[in-house]
């Protein structure tokens, strides 16, 4: 497979694994920020309620994002996938006419 098809799969798939990873230890860090911040109540921890909530908006816009990237991601493998197999046709017909 030509490499120049290659290089940009591999820099999407770069970026979209550090992205993710990023976005993951800003709600990590929020969660903590979220539990450290709050109040005890004889055993139990008071959170706030807007905080919480933020907390949940962000953790489901950031899984939705996710899930939008992870669909990109597996349509773009299935044009690829599409486009090895053609040149592989395309090969196996050249050889067979040579």
């Amino acid at each position: 497979m030509n490499s120049n098809k290659i290089l940009p799969f591999l820099l999407l798939a770069f970026t979209l694994f550090f992205g993710f990873h990023l976005q993951a230890q800003t709600i990590n860090e929020q969660f903590k920020t979220l539990v450290d911040g709050s109040n005890n109540y004889q055993e139990y921890k008071v959170i706030n309620e807007a905080q919480i909530k933020n907390l949940w908006k962000n953790t489901v816009d950031s899984l939705n994002g996710k899930e939008a990237k992870y669909i990109a991601i597996n349509q773009l493998l299935t044009k690829q996938k599409a486009a090895i197999e053609e040149q592989k046709n395309q090969l196996a017909n050249k050889e067979k006419s040579l």
